[in-house]
């Protein structure tokens, strides 16, 4: 045999090993993929009888889609949609989004007439309150020791001794340097109100009296004037209209995290 025909045999073989190859990797990706399908089709079909929830509706004209809440059937993760940014982990969302989301919360709290535990009212430090008792001996700090009064002595029972520099007549005590309060978070509505008067500086809309206040119930009023609107598209005068419409894009796009920006 020569030498050429001993190549050309060896090439065919060598394609002929290459396309098996290649068919049984394609065979096995596809079966993957069946059993991924198969196993979505069965968490499906476990889901409660009635089905799973159907697409959230668009919102109305003049309301804003601030939350939605997504999970995957697969390994159960959550996905937060939060005034149009995605994250999918809690280090995934900046302080401004933990701060809103608390606030939500809160609002739902109320919403269904439950108490807002771990929400703004509650302590520092607390943790929120989920509703469901925790298991024995996790989470929960040993208890102090009970001392009973009659237990102590005569001088445990005594206020504590003065300082002796209260003595001293006319002393004047100076009072211990403490940190100032830090201010409340303001709402998404004040933030937003706060661009509209930025923008109605030197402009003939200045004396309007043109101002975005929240209710009580966490919704939101826009005052022109005497005149009071609940959406921006109910707004009558155009220039208006475009105003808060422009400021409360301008407050979207100062929240919204940026493709490929690195998130805090």
């Amino acid at each position: 045999m020569e030498l050429a025909q001993f190549i050309l045999i060896a090439a065919v073989l060598l394609v002929i090993a290459a396309l098996a190859l290649g068919g049984g990797m394609a065979l096995l990706r596809a079966d993957k993929q069946k059993k991924i399908a198969e196993e979505k089709r069965t968490l499906l079909e476990d889901l409660p009888s009635a089905g799973a929830p159907a697409p959230a509706a668009p919102a109305a004209p003049g309301q804003l889609e601030i939350l939605r809440v997504l999970r995957d059937p697969i390994d159960g993760r959550l996905t937060l949609d939060i005034f149009g940014s995605s994250a999918n982990s809690p280090e995934a969302l900046t302080p401004g989004q933990t701060d809103q989301l608390k606030r939500i919360l809160v609002e739902l709290y109320k919403w269904i007439g439950k108490p807002a535990s771990g929400g703004a009212d509650a302590a520092p430090g607390a943790a929120p309150s989920t509703g469901l008792a925790p298991a024995p001996g996790v989470g929960v700090p040993p208890a102090a020791p009970v001392v009973h009064p009659a237990s102590r002595s005569f001088a445990e029972t005594l206020p504590p001794r003065p300082d002796a520099a209260s003595y001293i007549p006319f002393r004047k005590k100076t009072p211990p340097n403490l940190p100032p309060a830090p201010l409340p978070p303001k709402s998404i509505v004040a933030q937003i109100d706060e661009l509209v008067q930025q923008k109605l500086i030197g402009t003939p809309l200045a004396a309007r009296g043109i101002r975005l206040v929240e209710l009580p119930d966490g919704g939101m009023t826009i005052l022109d004037g005497v005149r009071k609107y609940f959406g921006i598209d109910e707004i009558e005068d155009l220039d208006v209209r475009a105003l808060v419409r422009s400021a409360a894009q301008e407050w979207n796009e100062m929240n919204r995290i940026k493709p490929g920006a690195p998130r805090p």
